[in-house]
């Protein structure tokens, strides 16, 4: 794609991750930090972001698939990089892993004996998941488990881990339970001769609320790291959003009392109204579902997406705005004059959550990066941008 000419874009600024990782190790016993990239980086660009998160001395990374993995050796990333979903289908992952040097989850027999097949000579580190209460991934047979790590000497049980289901929802009962079996899990694992070096069951939710327990050797935040999902934030806890969301007005005209706008007729003016037009649509992620309910800010001031929302474009009033131009930047995340629109606002409006907002925000969207010019002498490609280059979907 040539660089970019429609006016949207999407701002990452790489001071505003340093500052949430800072606050993270704070509220986290200042344990190393493994920083989840997972998703291209929840939108944010996984492969720069990686490059800032191993400039500022995290102790690894982590990933959902494979081919995370790999764009980011690709790329040149030299941290420890944790495969959190294992690799799938027959050796061909496992081979993948043990060739890009990755550190997959295991968590039943037959990923082990895959990944002793895939290690053949060499040793290959690995994290062993057991199941506390999210019946997700993971085992509850641990016992078992170890049975058989004992049977394959080329592999290194380097970490234990676990995941919350709900560490969002302050003083759930669910979450001490978790803690606890985690422990217990820990002590079998311990009483069959391993002692993995890194133990985690810290997300983002768990380290600002203080509930993971004495037993984690490191934090493994994903979205407060982008500062996601902070509205219910203690102040000394307090994270920054890490993406801003801009555009510009492709179109600005009159309508009289009674015209009615974009597909469906769903909004009708109800005066003479000034509308304006905006290149950004659901095809990059602004959902359809924000018709009739989202916010933009213009101006310092808000304005109501009208009409349903297109692939490419939507609408917004701005009647009440005086003299908007197509040179006034609109603002569809972040902040403009004394207010702002979270990625949590357009989850609430749309019936979701933030995480799912800012992974939406399509690869035609360009990505631009402020803030730290050590990673931003050669900005590389983001890992969706390689993933589609190289046909993955």
């Amino acid at each position: 794609m040539p660089g970019a000419i429609r006016p949207t874009v999407v701002t990452v600024d790489l001071e505003a991750l340093h500052r949430n990782v800072a606050v993270l190790r704070r509220r986290g016993r200042d344990l190393p930090v493994c920083g989840v990239v997972k998703a291209d980086a929840y939108g944010h660009g996984a492969v720069v972001v990686a490059k800032e998160l191993e400039r500022i001395n995290c102790a690894m990374l982590a990933v959902t698939l494979v081919e995370e993995g790999v764009v980011l050796r690709e790329a040149g990333i030299d941290l420890p990089i944790v495969v959190l979903g294992g690799a799938f289908g027959d050796d061909t992952g496992f081979d993948t892993i043990v060739r890009s040097r990755l550190t997959p989850v295991v968590w039943h027999r037959g990923q082990l004996e895959k990944l002793a097949r895939a290690a053949r000579t060499c040793q290959v580190d690995y994290h062993f998941k057991i199941d506390t209460g999210m019946a997700r991934l993971g085992t509850t047979h641990i016992g078992e488990f170890l049975t058989e790590a004992k049977r394959h000497p080329s592999l290194n049980l380097d970490g234990l881990m676990t995941h919350f289901a709900n560490a969002d929802v302050v003083g759930d009962e669910k979450n001490h339970v978790q803690i606890e079996k985690f422990a217990e899990g820990w002590e079998q694992v311990k009483a069959a001769g391993f002692h993995p070096r890194w133990r985690h069951i810290a997300n983002t939710p768990s380290i600002l609320t203080d509930v993971h327990g004495s037993i984690d050797t490191l934090l493994r935040p994903g979205g407060g790291l982008y500062g996601l999902d902070t509205r219910d934030q203690r102040d000394e806890a307090r994270l920054e959003s890490v993406l801003t969301w801009t555009t510009k007005p492709v179109y600005v005209k009159a309508v009289t009392a009674g015209t009615t706008v974009s597909y469906g007729a769903r909004w009708q003016a109800q005066r003479d109204s000034i509308i304006a037009t905006l290149p950004v649509g659901y095809a990059d992620g602004y959902p359809r579902a924000l018709t009739a309910k989202a916010h933009t800010l213009i101006r310092g001031l808000r304005a109501p997406v009208i009409g349903t929302v297109c692939m490419d474009m939507c609408l917004i009033d701005v009647t009440d705005i005086p003299n908007v131009s197509t040179e006034d930047e609109v603002v569809l995340i972040g902040k403009q004059g004394n207010d702002k629109i979270t990625a949590d606002d357009l989850g609430a409006w749309t019936g979701t959550i933030s995480y799912e907002i800012t992974c939406g925000i399509g690869a035609r969207v360009p990505r631009r990066y402020v803030g730290s010019q050590e990673t931003l002498r050669e900005p590389p490609k983001s890992a969706r941008q390689q993933q589609s280059m190289q046909g993955r979907t």
